[in-house]
């Protein structure tokens, strides 16, 4: 019996936890430590994320891929793998910009509602910005103060 395989590219998948699945994307670069390699940190991409949870782990499959031109990198070896982009920079607005409302309405004149996608932020973090997760782009205004006085009928 004979086995054939291309090595020169290699998939590696790792198990997120549900709850950290929020902060991957398919395309992001990762690092890779391998048991074999200690000490070196091999770069890849993320190229999938399953569809469903695994009922019993609570965790999310995430696939990357990595270049093996030395062909060092074999099946069923054992490693981790981490997040390697750092913080994500994100618009911010402030906290006076933020209206809660039970309910929605038009505004009179030029200005357009904004409703909050929440992304599990967890909340407004510390000081007296909030994420810009409103589909504002970097660039558009937004009323800091006196909002209230827009809603409108």
């Amino acid at each position: 019996m004979m086995t054939v395989a291309d090595l020169s590219t290699v998939w590696i998948t790792s198990s997120v936890p549900e709850s950290s699945i929020r902060l991957i994307e398919v395309g992001e670069p990762v690092d890779v430590v391998l048991a074999a390699y200690p000490g070196e940190a091999f770069h890849g991409r993320v190229t999938r994320i399953a569809d469903t949870v695994d009922a019993e782990t609570r965790t999310v499959k995430v696939q990357a891929e990595l270049a093996n031109p030395g062909g060092r990198f074999r099946p069923e070896m054992f490693g981790s793998i981490r997040h390697s982009h750092g913080p994500k920079p994100v618009p911010v607005i402030p906290l006076g910009a933020v209206i809660q409302t039970a309910r929605g309405g038009g505004l009179p004149g030029d200005w357009e509602r904004r409703v909050r996608e929440d992304r599990g932020h967890g909340g407004n973090p510390p000081g007296e910005v909030c994420p810009g997760a409103f589909g504002l782009r970097v660039g558009d205004r937004v009323v800091a103060e006196g909002g209230v006085l827009l809603k409108g009928n």
